[in-house]
């Protein structure tokens, strides 16, 4: 095994961030497309797809013809995984997190 070689089957997480982005903007997308616009070769692209197919992300619907790749059902994981970047907190959200409820500390017993 050698040094620093990625495992074939998992492509880099930009990579896959990027063909996420790519099906988000474009839903119903062909692979044919997203090759075109990721500059990927065919083996690295399907890598990927198959990749996010796998953690539930995407899904292919249609036929072979005229189908193409949407985002799975579940919005919040998806907006999780897309999101690479921290997320922007709002100030009332900032508020919040900042007040978490403080946990009473138990006093020391004296004995005597």
């Amino acid at each position: 095994e050698e040094k620093g070689k990625r495992s074939p089957s998992f492509p880099p997480k930009e990579k896959l961030d990027a063909v996420l982005g790519y099906i988000v903007e474009h839903p119903g997308c062909r692979s044919t497309e997203i090759i075109a616009y990721t500059s990927y070769p065919k083996t690295t692209m399907e890598r990927c797809l198959s990749c996010l197919r796998k953690q539930g992300l995407i899904e292919y619907s249609g036929s072979k013809k005229t189908g193409g790749y949407h985002l799975t059902n579940t919005p919040q994981d998806n907006e999780k995984a897309i999101t690479s970047q921290p997320e922007k907190v709002t100030e009332n959200e900032r508020d919040t997190i900042q007040e978490e409820p403080k946990v009473a500390k138990p006093e020391l017993e004296n004995h005597e």
